[in-house]
């Protein structure tokens, strides 16, 4: 097998960032939260074409960071809303280096144009030849059909390209569209030796995915008991058909028009009207033609026409409406087409099943080659999240408006109602993690779903982000490095109004770990409190989602003391942790993730008055958890002292009177020995003055040369009050603590602060200079699959 010893990343040299590394002896990339590739740059070319621009920027910075200009060949060029974005594809010595683009985002006018932002997601190779001894073309097929058992013809030709991988050295790539075993398989065979080093099939499809009519049946009629019936027509089914327009048709009576082709699997049979009336009962396939016709062209018309975006597959998209009676449908990336099955509920005849699958159909167009990292699940996830925000946006639904998929999912969900899957799931990542693209699409779905409510930046804005942050991705991200893709689109199309409300939904899923600078302010007070998560045994539980709150009013910031923080540790999990503590604030701004056997442990300071400590656990080993038994109270330094304070006189003495003009009344005493004039404190005592020093009750004193001192009665240090909540559904518990004090008390409310003790293993520590999102450059944390 061949390995690539000195394959480097091509990453930025900002921030001490761009250390070199080696490629790993393995086929998977452990990537850690210190790596990033995305910049902004602010250089103005005087060129005369946004092509010109690019082009001039690479030749003046492919030094600097790695790049051979020559061996950068275009690949695609996207107008967005903001400029346009131009996908160079990494080339050595004559061949394609898999897993390595670079994308320019340029901006301006003629004579006056800039690179916006920069994706360095290139390798740095020096002198690694192709092999001399590599197989042929014929050969790495002919061993790829038979890694999958292929046999027969195939959905498009197969293609085999020689290449440099990122995670495999020289292969052949072989792409097969095969009908037996069903996918659009993608192997990757070893240049020399033959063997296959890995295949996946990158047939996107969704099981069970249906929705019909406006957006379908249940949706419309809120009716949870409709039955599919095997097709059957019935009257409740019938009315809720509505009368719609079919617009940009090319007139020649077929379901095809400037943005769809719908048609059967066998294409002599597809439905023709000359008088452009398609009216047809729901047993009928050419029923499922006029939907998705309808629901594909009607969503196109809105990315197109209404949010704006050009190139998001704005061209012609075939779907065969009928092609597999499997219950499934998929979206062919070799092929480029859409299929559509008909077991169980006809999956054309549901909008949310055919906008999922047009979902990666806009993803690939804007993307070529989509699906490295963890796009295949924010694939599934954007999917949903685009059949939902669309159904809502285009009509009112009377059933679950969450819910993805209600008419499909009545031939096999067993919920009440049914349901195939939502976009409001409280899960969070990478804790709820499962390795399948549908499941873990949820955590995708469900925060830009979120933003788009919960965070009230409403869906044409959402919908819009969504779609521009696309044309920045290469074809190998993963949540982290997308969700703040989302936030330099939010900068570039509304001068980052949304980027705190989209940053903090992120981070509520774990899509996010952007951590907050900690503030730096006094310690006040500390207060003792009793904080813990639920427990079985003395420990927490598995799939455990834990909050508890803590809220001190007026406070400027908090930190808190764990006295006991053990989580589970192992080598699988994103580094070492698997079961993970969140500290946010009240507005949800993260600072803090701990984990770990770490014992006792200070935590950094959380602006604001609450704190949210959140246990996050995986599904296995159980620990104990945390306790927190005190929490410091922070604030900014009091105004300099006014208190009166003894005056002195020196020794031998004997001057003219001294008066004492402080506010406050305290004792005044001469030297040893002094025997000058009267000394007066002229201060009136105020009489039942009670507060954090006591009651002053002194008087007025003619002080002869010994001193005297205002004696206070018993007083306290105040009431201070802290609230406790445990989330979700528990009760909330107050304490109240008070403090006798007797006689005079001099404890100042200013404390010196004491350093900061941060978790050691397994902690995101304050951001530091390779760690915040520092003007327009984006520092991205990058992390471990498990």
């Amino acid at each position: 097998m061949v390995r690539l010893p000195t394959i480097l990343l091509g990453l930025s040299l900002l921030g001490g960032c761009g250390t070199t590394q080696s490629q790993p002896d393995s086929a998977t990339r452990h990537r850690h939260a210190s790596a990033e590739h995305l910049l902004h740059d602010d250089t103005v070319y005087a060129t005369e074409t946004s092509d010109q621009t690019a082009h001039a920027w690479l030749l003046a910075n492919a030094p600097a960071y790695h790049l051979d200009a020559d061996n950068l060949i275009l690949r695609s060029r996207h107008q967005g809303q903001v400029g346009h974005y131009f996908r160079y594809q990494q080339h050595h010595q004559g061949h394609p280096v898999f897993g390595g683009q670079v994308v320019l985002h340029v901006m301006g006018s003629r004579g006056s144009f800039h690179v916006q932002d920069i994706n360095l997601n290139h390798l740095q190779i020096h002198g690694f030849a192709p092999p001399t001894d590599a197989l042929d073309a014929d050969q790495a097929v002919l061993l790829a059909s038979a890694d999958i058992g292929h046999q027969g013809a195939t959905r498009v030709e197969t293609t085999a390209v020689l290449g440099l991988s990122v995670e495999h050295g020289w292969v052949w790539r072989v792409q097969l569209a095969s009908n037996a075993p069903l996918g659009d398989w993608r192997m990757w065979i070893d240049a020399t030796s033959g063997a296959v080093l890995a295949h996946s099939n990158e047939l996107l499809n969704v099981d069970g995915d249906g929705f019909v009519f406006d957006p379908n049946p249940v949706a419309s009629s809120g009716n949870t008991a409709l039955d599919d019936m095997g097709d059957a027509i019935t009257a409740d089914l019938t009315a809720e058909r509505v009368a719609v327009v079919l617009p940009r048709l090319d007139g020649t009576g077929d379901l095809r028009g400037d943005w769809v082709d719908a048609q059967p699997d066998n294409a002599s049979q597809r439905a023709n009207e000359p008088s452009l009336t398609f009216d047809y009962e729901r047993d009928d396939t050419a029923f499922e033609e006029v939907m998705a016709y309808f629901h594909l062209d009607r969503a196109q018309d809105r990315i197109t026409n209404t949010l704006g975006v050009v190139g998001a597959n704005d061209g012609q998209q075939l779907i065969v409406v009928d092609g597999t009676n499997q219950d499934n449908s998929w979206f062919s990336t070799f092929a480029n087409d859409i299929t559509m099955g008909t077991g169980g509920v006809d999956d054309a005849e549901d909008a949310d099943i055919l906008l999922h699958e047009y979902g990666h159909a806009i993803q690939h167009a804007q993307v070529p080659g989509w699906g490295g990292g963890d796009e295949g699940s924010m694939g599934e996830g954007f999917g949903d999240y685009l059949a939902a925000s669309f159904a809502d946006t285009f009509t009112t639904q009377l059933a679950d408006r969450l819910c993805v998929g209600n008419w499909d999912a009545v031939s096999y969900s067993s919920t009440t109602p049914p349901c195939l899957r939502r976009v409001d799931e409280v899960k969070h990542y990478p804790e709820t993690e499962q390795g399948e693209v549908h499941a873990d699409g949820e955590f995708w779905s469900a925060s830009l779903w979120s933003s788009r409510e919960e965070a009230a930046i409403g869906a044409d804005v959402m919908d819009t982000l969504i779609f521009e942050h696309h044309f920045l991705m290469t074809d190998r991200e993963d949540f982290w490095d997308a969700s703040a893709y989302l936030a330099v689109a939010d900068d570039n199309l509304y001068g980052g109004v949304h980027r705190d409300l989209i940053r903090r939904q992120m981070i509520d899923h774990g899509m996010s770990r952007e951590l907050s600078p900690p503030p730096n302010l006094n310690v006040l007070q500390t207060e003792y409190v009793d904080i813990t998560h639920p427990t079985s045994g003395n420990e927490y539980a598995s799939d455990l989602d834990d909050s508890q709150y803590y809220t001190y009013p007026g406070a400027q910031g908090l930190r808190v003391h764990f006295d006991v923080l053990e989580t589970e540790e192992h080598n699988s999990c994103i580094d070492n942790i698997c079961d993970n503590i969140y500290l946010t604030n009240g507005d949800g701004d993260l600072f803090q993730v701990l984990g770990g056997f770490l014992g006792d442990t200070m935590s950094v300071q959380i602006a604001g008055d609450t704190v949210r400590i959140r246990l996050v656990t995986d599904e296995s080993v159980r620990e104990l958890g945390y306790h927190v038994d005190y929490i410091e109270i922070l604030g900014a330094p009091p105004p300099l002292e006014t208190a009166d304070t003894a005056i002195d006189l020196p020794t031998g003495d004997t001057g003219a009177p001294i008066v004492d003009v402080q506010t406050a009344d305290t004792a005044i005493d001469l030297p040893t020995g002094d025997t000058g004039a009267p000394i007066v404190d002229v201060q009136t005592a105020e009489t039942g003055d009670t507060g954090l020093i006591g009651t002053d009750t002194g008087s007025i004193h003619s002080d002869t040369g010994v001193s005297t001192a205002d004696t206070g009665a018993a007083g306290t240090t105040g009431t201070t009050q802290g609230t406790t909540t445990t989330t979700p559904g528990t009760t909330t518990t107050q304490g109240t603590t008070e403090t006798p004090r007797d006689g005079p008390v001099n404890t100042s409310l200013v404390g010196d602060e004491t350093d900061e003790k941060l978790a050691g293993c397994g902690c995101d520590q304050a951001p530091g200079p390779g760690g915040l999102w520092l003007g327009g450059l984006l520092i991205l944390g990058l992390r471990r699959r498990r």
